[in-house]
């Protein structure tokens, strides 16, 4: 949070990332991510309020890992939300089951305790007049260059809730890798692994700065945080050193150091 406030304060904010969180195991990550994105929302509150000193872009958090932990394409997102949306029996793939703001419940809406204006009980889940089961937290919107699955809060009195078309900002949260890497979020929590997709994926430099003709657009991460690092180890440490030159080469500013 400081580097954060520190950058944009003092005009050095490029929007892009930050600080970048690396852990070893997948759930470990997700699970602090769920714990971030509360402390995001906090910072992004203050930065509404304060957009003279703090900038107009959001202040964003990311999560990069495997599918195996979230959808990682725009087009899987939006297919796994469809299948959710018709299909009561249907895992939720989404990371986030709870409004990190106001703890509001994500997914599937339940029928107990609810109102029937508009709607039907079906399979103890409540559906729609199109047939379609009422999921909460997750929406279809337009980011950037295409349609993708945002977190948008299911109580209206949240600042991060509201329709699509309302005009309230959805939660500063990124967890497809397409939008990762089109509009990277200020601090970015992945996976030590996920990091070995800088050598088959060009548009991963986005993440230190870097457009797609190899210029430096604006400044790489400012921070590297490293948890666990007990755990990296044997095959999995020979990796991640290969890789630790080239993200520390990448991390140095051409420009400032």
């Amino acid at each position: 949070a400081f580097t954060v406030f520190f950058n944009a304060i003092s005009g050095d904010a490029a929007g892009g990332v930050d600080v970048l969180m690396r852990y070893t195991l997948r759930l470990l990550t997700a699970q602090q991510f769920q714990r971030a994105a509360t402390l995001f929302c906090a910072m992004e509150h203050l930065r509404r309020a304060n957009p003279g000193s703090l900038g107009t872009r959001s202040f964003e958090i990311g999560l990069w890992v495997g599918g195996s932990a979230t959808p990682n394409k725009r087009d899987d997102a939006i297919s796994k939300l469809r299948k959710l949306q018709r299909d009561p029996d249907a895992e939720n793939p989404f990371v986030l089951l709870r409004c990190p703001w106001c703890a509001a419940k994500f997914g599937p809406q339940e029928s107990a305790g609810l109102e029937a204006r508009g709607s039907r009980q079906v399979f103890g889940r409540t559906k729609t007049h199109s047939g379609a089961i009422n999921v909460l937290g997750y929406s279809k919107e337009r980011r950037g260059s295409a349609d993708t699955v945002v977190y948008r809060c299911s109580d209206k009195n949240c600042e991060f809730g509201g329709l699509p078309g309302s005009g309230r900002l959805p939660l500063p949260i990124v967890v497809i890798d397409e939008d990762v890497l089109e509009r990277p979020p200020n601090l970015l929590i992945g996976t030590v692994d996920k990091f070995a997709m800088l050598a088959w994926s060009p548009r991963a430099r986005s993440i230190f700065g870097i457009d797609e003709s190899g210029r430096h657009k604006g400044r790489p991460p400012t921070l590297v945080i490293q948890d666990e690092l007990h755990l990296i180890s044997g095959p999995l440490g020979s990796m991640v050193g290969a890789y630790e030159t080239v993200i520390e080469a990448l991390c140095i500013d051409p420009l400032g150091g």
